[in-house]
């Protein structure tokens, strides 16, 4: 079994693709962190040992909030099995944040790429550069501890099919699940 947790809601990107700030505003409203891991502790005492966090933009404010719970979860005595849903954006993953991750229990984690095209990126309002994912596609594997899957997206405007076979070779070329 595996439960989604929610701790944020919100994005303040405006990739053209995505509908999260449509949906979800652009402001971010953050849930309290004692109430997240109180959600996490019941949910494992009731036989839960897997969870999902699945905020669009988990890294949001990572020094106020991610990083605090997962500081939390880290003086429980107990470890659940932790994964990120809706992918950690490269320009927020450091080492210290993926030491954390790994302390408080995430063996899985989205990294979303959505195109090696950096035309299509910078056209689409995608803030995040290859050079950028791939930095932290290595500070993922220095700590060796995680399963790492990546979003490719298919029907960017203007995009070909082998744009999309790139992309997907890319991404397995370094050693990343698509």
């Amino acid at each position: 079994r595996m439960f989604p947790i929610l701790t944020s809601v919100g994005c303040p990107f405006s990739c053209t693709w995505c509908a999260v700030p449509r949906l979800e505003g652009s402001a971010m409203q953050f849930k309290d962190l004692h109430d997240v891991v109180s959600d996490i502790e019941e949910k494992y005492y009731f036989g839960v040992r897997s969870f999902r966090f699945i905020d669009s933009h988990l890294l949001a404010d990572y020094e106020t909030h991610f990083k605090l719970i997962l500081e939390e979860l880290i003086k429980k005595p107990w470890r659940a099995e932790l994964h990120s849903y809706g992918g950690l954006n490269s320009l927020y993953v450091t080492q210290e944040m993926l030491e954390l991750m790994a302390e408080a229990g995430f063996v899985r984690i989205q990294l979303p790429i959505e195109t090696i095209d950096e035309g299509m990126l910078k056209n689409n309002n995608r803030a995040v550069s290859v050079t950028m994912w791939e930095g932290a596609v290595k500070r993922l594997y220095r700590i060796n501890r995680f399963a790492v899957v990546s979003y490719v997206l298919c029907g960017i405007p203007g995009q070909t099919i082998k744009d999309i076979y790139r992309t997907i070779n890319f991404v397995e070329d370094h050693g990343v699940t698509p």
